[in-house]
């Protein structure tokens, strides 16, 4: 799995970034400044995995209507 989307997974289980950071450096063997730099950009560009479940959903009630 890529370390980007080992990230993204992660972020749907541990709110606290503190803990993905740690579990991405001994999985992955990354330094921690590296790690925390690719958490910052994996939560700014994609955002986590709740929130992507959210837009959806709210784009599929958006295709609702109601007579």
């Amino acid at each position: 799995m890529d370390i980007e989307d080992r990230i993204f997974e992660l972020t749907g289980h541990e709110a606290i970034g503190g803990k993905v950071i740690d579990a991405i450096v001994e999985e992955y063997g990354v330094d921690r400044s590296v790690a925390r730099e690719l958490y910052v950009k994996v939560r700014t560009e994609r955002g986590d995995p709740n929130r992507v479940a959210t837009r959806e959903a709210i784009a599929r009630l958006k295709q609702i209507s109601f007579i």
